[in-house]
């Protein structure tokens, strides 16, 4: 019985394991697509300023 109760709070375990790395997936495209936007704002910024 003690077995089946391990064996079953694992599985669980896995189960919420998978939902946190589902979730966080999602979260990193984000912010790598986050850093990307402001580098290009910066480098349009300064190009003009050093034009003129």
């Amino acid at each position: 019985m003690k077995e089946q109760k391990n064996l079953h709070n694992t599985s669980h375990l896995a189960s919420s394991s998978l939902q946190t790395s589902i979730s966080l997936r999602p979260v990193q495209p984000v912010i790598q697509i986050r850093p990307t936007s402001p580098p290009l704002q910066f480098s349009s910024s300064p190009m003009p300023s050093t034009q003129s």
